[in-house]
């Protein structure tokens, strides 16, 4: 594979139903127009990834500056190019965004049985925190793990 094959793009009106269809094949739930509209506006924390001239995954985040938290909203890689490096190349992304912030940590909730993704995560330092039962209310595995990962 051709490393120049990856690109992050940024979030735009041309790229928005792009976005949402990746959401929407992705993940267990559903992501209000509000949401949408927000990561639009949200920057740097919005961004497409693109194998070739093909949009195969997604990054949201929310910065908490109170806490001190990047949190991680939705990241994602479509199946067929998972193992690529492109959910490797978001997470590096995010990673920079939090340091760039000054983020002390950054979070995200998982649902308990996708053992791929919390393996995934914690091969990269995160460490579950608290289980959190019910937390997704309209999927049908309802229970999350919260994980976090320290920035150093």
């Amino acid at each position: 594979m051709v490393p120049d094959a990856i690109t992050l793009r940024d979030l735009t009106p041309d790229t928005l139903k792009s976005f949402k269809r990746l959401h929407q094949v992705l993940f267990p739930v559903a992501f209000t127009d509000a949401y949408y509209k927000e990561s639009l506006k949200i920057g740097s924390l919005a961004k497409l990834a693109f194998h070739n001239d093909t949009c195969v995954g997604v990054l949201r985040c929310a910065y908490d500056e109170s806490s001190s938290t990047l949190y991680i909203l939705a990241i994602g890689v479509l199946a067929p190019y998972r193992h690529l490096g492109i959910g490797s190349r978001l997470y590096n992304y995010l990673i920079l965004q939090a340091r760039e912030r000054g983020a002390a940590k950054v979070e995200l909730h998982v649902q308990t049985s996708n053992e791929n993704a919390i393996e995934w995560y914690k091969a990269r330092g995160f460490q579950i925190i608290e289980k959190v039962d019910g937390y997704y209310k309209r999927a049908l595995d309802k229970d999350a793990y919260l994980l976090r990962s320290v920035i150093e």
